[in-house]
């Protein structure tokens, strides 16, 4: 967990309160005295671990607390930030996020039962890994983004300077054939109900694995979903959160849900994001 100032000692303090998520859970922009994780320690009065890894999908987070044995809070927060419905059904994070080369992840698919089913990470051994780089889509059994599948993203050369135009690009343009109003933020399409990549039931199925795991083991759990500036700016504009389908499917399986966006939005007031 990340060092917290407010209960530095872990053998001395056990955590009342335990994070998972990514960058936006583990405060990645600020030191460890103003992470938000210790700002709550000082507040509830007991250590919270902050696990929160960044760049990581709800998957990962979910998974890093399944196998955390060293972690007995009563209270287990899962954070998601509303861009992590991409990296919930990629593989190969260096497609979408090309400014440095990100190792490889395991990913969840729903299953011919509707089961959330674990796809493990691949294992590429040495003298395939030039194969790999020109043809990841022959080693990635989940990634929505390999080249030629469904995302219709055509074949990409290593490192994939241009990855991230052309795919998100390439949602844009979609969109623009089937005659759709085109959104200022690129992976708002991933929470239809309808779309291929089942971005959106994946999500709410790890959501609905991580609840019922701490309701089996006497644990509270908390969901919080953060909103990243592009999602923010489109709900001050239309007044609808790109997320209102996550929200509504969690509801819908009684888990309780914090939209970090409305307390954001109450504390611009009028400023600008």
């Amino acid at each position: 967990a990340r060092s917290s100032p407010a209960f530095p000692d872990p053998a001395r303090h056990g955590a009342c309160i335990s994070l998972y998520g990514d960058s936006f859970t583990w405060a990645a922009e600020v030191d460890d005295e103003r992470a938000w994780g210790n700002l709550l320690a000082r507040m509830a009065g007991c250590r919270v671990a902050n696990y929160g890894v960044a760049g990581y999908g709800t998957d990962q987070a979910y998974l890093r607390f399944k196998r955390n044995e060293a972690d007995s809070a009563g209270v287990v927060v899962l954070g998601i930030m509303a861009e992590n419905i991409l990296r919930n059904v990629m593989q190969f994070k260096d497609i979408i996020y090309p400014k440095e080369f990100y190792s490889l992840k395991p990913c969840f698919a729903i299953g011919s039962r509707g089961e959330l089913e674990l796809v493990p990470m691949p294992r590429i051994p040495a003298e395939r890994y030039g194969e790999f780089v020109e043809y990841p889509e022959r080693f990635l059994e989940c990634d929505y983004f390999v080249p030629g599948g469904p995302s219709r993203v055509g074949h990409l050369h290593f490192p994939y300077t241009l990855s991230v135009a052309r795919v998100l690009g390439l949602l844009v343009w979609h969109r623009l054939l089937l005659g759709e109003p085109v959104v200022d933020v690129v992976y708002a399409d991933f929470y239809r109900e309808d779309h291929p990549s089942q971005a959106l039931e994946i999500t709410v199925e790890i959501v609905a694995a991580f609840h019922a795991d701490c309701m089996a083991a006497g644990r509270r759990p908390v969901v919080v979903v953060f909103p990243e500036r592009s999602s923010l700016v489109s709900y001050l504009e239309n007044g609808v959160w790109v997320f209102e389908n996550l929200l509504a499917k969690l509801a819908e399986r009684g888990i309780d849900v914090v939209n970090f966006g409305n307390r954001l939005v109450e504390g611009l007031g009028k400023r600008a994001p």
